[in-house]
């Protein structure tokens, strides 16, 4: 059995940089509660690679993966060291000009919705109604760039659509690997997922909500703070490793606009002022967390908990000038799911 526990923090904020930047940090241990030969490599929920590195290096897929994108502790550890193996084939000026690290993925698929609780033109009131929908549809296409500039740099370019062709960046990022000669210390720089030990971007599912984890993104009703610790975040990761990247670390620090682009404003951040004593909060709101990963012979059970917080400015969507009314109080919400394979 092999056990993987999550701590994170989210939402430290310097009121210094007034709304401009957010800090979020996440810190994580890993810890095991026996070790595993090769062969019962458990996944871990990451996704990292493209079939491009299989040709780079001569490998197979299950190299890297269980069931892809689920990437087995090898698979982490590459990813880990800059998509680097450590020979010569790391370096791009080695490969055979026909490489091209690159992967293009588009789904065509036929699914099932079924949605509960619904209001419709003939149930207007509560429980409301079953809507039910079917049919042939098409997923949006991802365009995936990846792989190495030079030794220890390592970067990320991901052009990706909706369904109707709409292109953003999902994301775009170059990482600067074992600085100081150190696997303790790598920078990464651009727009990145955050280091969640269960990550979104595996796609499990086809269903409307495109396989998001509700935990990772609810908010009270009326709040309104719009940060999702499933999203994409700008800004600048500092993170490390051991040498099999059982135990790990990851400091971020982020943009206040919620992984979108420009110097935009946002509601995101309103550092609230204590109207009777003057004094500026140091934090608005956190996410804690536990994960961890259970096998039972072939069976994988992934149960996570999350416990947050919003202060009582983001919990009414008041500006920060406005003095709270009786009554207004911090919102607090606990949420957690089991996943299994």
């Amino acid at each position: 059995m092999v056990t993987r526990s999550l701590l994170k923090c989210k939402g430290a904020r310097w009121s210094l940089l007034g709304s401009f930047l957010t800090c979020a940090a996440s810190i994580i241990l890993v810890l095991l509660g026996a070790a595993q030969p090769a062969y019962t490599l458990p996944p871990i929920q990451k996704v990292a690679a493209i079939p491009a590195f299989a040709r780079k290096y001569g490998l197979p897929c299950s190299a890297c993966h269980t069931a892809w994108p689920e990437l087995n502790y090898f698979g982490l550890a590459f990813r880990d060291r800059g998509y680097q193996m450590g020979n010569d084939r790391d370096s791009p000026i080695w490969q055979d000009p026909s490489y091209w690290p690159v992967t293009a993925r588009i789904t065509p698929n036929w699914h099932w919705e079924n949605t509960s609780h619904q209001l419709t033109d003939e149930v207007t009131e509560a429980p409301g109604t079953t809507v039910t929908q079917s049919g042939f549809d098409l997923s949006g296409m991802d365009l995936w760039l990846t792989g190495t500039l030079f030794k220890n740099i390592s970067f990320s370019i991901l052009p990706t659509t909706d369904n109707t062709a709409t292109w953003h960046f999902e994301n775009a990022f170059v990482r600067f690997d074992n600085l100081a000669g150190s696997e303790w210390l790598n920078v990464k720089v651009g727009h990145f997922e955050l280091d969640n030990l269960i990550s979104e971007k595996r796609f499990l599912f086809l269903s409307a909500n495109g396989g998001l984890y509700q935990n990772y993104h609810f908010i009270p009703a009326g709040d309104s703070n719009n940060f999702g610790i499933g999203d994409n975040q700008s800004g600048v990761e500092v993170q490390g490793h051991s040498a099999n990247s059982y135990t790990r670390y990851t400091v971020a620090f982020l943009s206040s606009n919620e992984g979108g682009v420009g110097l935009t404003s946002s509601v995101l951040a309103p550092t609230p002022a204590d109207n009777f004593t003057g004094r500026t909060y140091d934090w608005f709101f956190y996410r804690v967390g536990v994960q961890s990963d259970f096998f039972l012979g072939k069976f994988e059970f992934l149960p996570f908990f999350q416990h947050s917080e919003d202060n009582a400015y983001l919990a009414n969507s008041l500006a920060s000038n406005t003095p709270l009314s009786p009554g207004m109080q911090n919102a607090i919400w606990n949420g957690g799911f089991i996943e299994s394979h």
